[in-house]
């Protein structure tokens, strides 16, 4: 049987888990949309047609590359009556504990959105509103989709990147409704409920807010900055940077395309304060920074057209500088590098950010019908920067978790980058002793981590992290128990949910098939 499908190929969520072939819509064609303005609720949700969402989703990565573009001026920055959603309706103050002035006393909005006092937020006061919905997509993302963005952490009270986002859901509505949106289209990848995928529809409706904000922060100048209220601008700022990388999350995660237009978004309000210097690099967009390079590793290194930074200047200025002290000092008070210099962010130590992003953009330049080409000195020069990396012991860091998982995504990340180079430079043949030892070395530390787990859903959130070195393994099997071991992962991902997993595991068997992996679909590994 064919359905009519909204997703990227190779297949969609709803035909993989139904064993349906997939058709796609034409030029020309047209899904059916609703008239009417989708609301963020449960009625007017309900209504949302089967397209609605693709369309949305599209609609918006349209937008926000039309508005990368726009270069004339606009009027000085006005904030809009209705910047900060009503927060009476989502705190419950009677909770609230110090530094907050005590239960009786309501916290200024300033006190609340403090990015220092993070970690001190009673979120159990957050009341997530009386709307059935909404807390129930809220919890979705709190305790499922935070966890599939940042599966590691130094422990559970540190969990920046669902905090930070939270609390930031307070000052606009459209990073809240990105937030249930996410939950949302988590839920429907789940279940495969039309409820589920409407809500969705609706929520990234509301999201769509966002764009006259973007506008007006692109295309500030410094001078003009610095005549307005510098306070909320960059609070404006900071929002948007979260609410954007988030969305690009939601899509990457979701077997959709439209995360490179998202991505390139976050570029171009990074651009503003880390190149042009038009706004201050505070802490929670040195975090977005953090975040953005996590993001721009993975396409580099798995996405057909890699990522979106291809000059050397933005490439220095837009990733995270693992060399600047001050910069590191930052995410450390965070609670996102640890004292040993592991990245919870990117899942590998620090100093190893440097060298894959060299295999990045060597590996852009290359010829991909035959393997990028370079010269002796660059691969030797990886070879022994690489394995270096392997003698870091990151055992004694403490996560909640059975397994060092800390340890195993270090070591699965060099040692991927260690087969990249073997077999994509050196084209050493897959059935040679050191690619099998690092292709067994992969898998037998995920699988080890997977057995100590006991196979619980906990197992899910460290695998999302590994997903390009096991697609790195995956295109140097040679053996039968290889393949059927890296099938039965991926399969794993792909039912709970992983977008890019389907799509691994149909590159995979190309490659095993001596047919060429390269589906030309700009996903990835995510």
């Amino acid at each position: 049987m064919k359905v009519k499908c909204d997703e990227a190929k190779p297949k969609c969520i709803r035909c993989s888990k139904r064993d349906k072939e997939c058709t796609y819509a034409t030029n020309g064609s047209k899904f059916r949309m609703v008239e009417t303005a989708l609301e963020a609720n449960r009625e007017q949700a309900n209504n949302a047609s089967f397209g609605a969402l693709d369309l949305i989703d599209k609609d918006l990565s349209a937008k926000i590359d039309q508005a990368i573009a726009l270069d004339e001026s606009i009027s000085p920055f006005i904030a809009s009556p209705h910047e900060l959603p009503d927060l009476a309706s989502r705190i419950d103050y009677a909770l609230l504990k110090q530094p907050y002035g005590g239960p009786r006393v309501e916290p200024t909005r300033d006190a609340v959105l403090d990015s220092d006092t993070i970690f001190s937020f009673p979120f159990e006061s957050i009341l997530s509103l009386s709307d059935e919905m909404h807390r129930k997509y809220f919890d979705v993302f709190f305790s499922e989709f935070a966890e599939i963005v940042a599966p590691l952490k130094a422990s559970s009270d540190a969990f920046f990147f669902r905090d930070v986002v939270i609390q930031y859901s307070m000052k606009k509505d459209y990073l809240y409704f990105a937030m249930l949106a996410s939950g949302a289209r988590l839920s429907y990848r789940r279940t495969l409920e039309d409820d589920d995928q409407n809500a969705c529809a609706a929520f990234m409706k509301k999201t769509l807010e966002l764009l006259n904000d973007y506008t007006m922060v692109l295309t500030l100048s410094k001078d003009q900055v610095e005549s307005l209220n510098l306070s909320i601008i960059v609070q404006t700022v900071e929002t948007l940077t979260l609410t954007i990388l988030l969305l690009t999350s939601d899509n990457a995660s979701s077997m959709k395309d439209s995360w490179r237009s998202h991505l390139k978004g976050a570029k171009e309000l990074l651009r503003k304060v880390f190149i042009d210097e038009a706004f201050p690099k505070t802490k929670v967009l040195t975090f977005c920074k953090c975040w953005f390079t996590g993001f721009e590793i993975l396409a580099g290194l798995t996405a057909p057209f890699g990522g979106v930074l291809v000059q050397s200047h933005e490439i220095e200025k837009l990733s995270t500088n693992v060399n600047d002290e001050n910069e590191v000092q930052i995410l450390r008070e965070l609670q996102l590098v640890s004292k040993e210099d592991f990245n919870y962010i990117f899942g590998f130590h620090n100093k190893l950010l440097p060298p894959l992003i060299k295999l990045m953009t060597r590996m852009r330049k290359g010829n991909t019908n035959i393997g990028p080409k370079a010269d002796s000195d660059f691969v030797f020069d990886m070879i022994s920067e690489l394995r270096a990396f392997k003698d870091y012991d990151f055992t004694a860091i403490e996560l909640d978790s059975k397994y060092p998982w800390a340890q195993t995504t270090h070591m699965t990340y060099v040692n991927a980058a260690l087969l990249t180079v073997l077999t994509k430079f050196l084209h050493v043949p897959l059935d040679t002793s050191a690619v099998i030892e690092l292709v067994n070395s992969i898998l037998d530390s995920v699988t080890a981590g997977i057995k100590a787990e006991n196979a619980t859903d906990s197992i899910i959130f460290p695998l999302m992290m590994v997903q390009w070195p096991l697609l790195a393994a995956g295109f140097s099997a040679s053996t039968d128990e290889q393949k059927f071991k890296l099938d039965s992962i991926f399969h794993l991902l792909a039912g709970w949910g992983s977008g890019s997993a389907q799509y691994s595991i149909e590159m995979m068997k190309r490659a095993w098939n001596n047919i060429n992996p390269n589906l030309n679909v700009d996903l990835m590994a995510y």
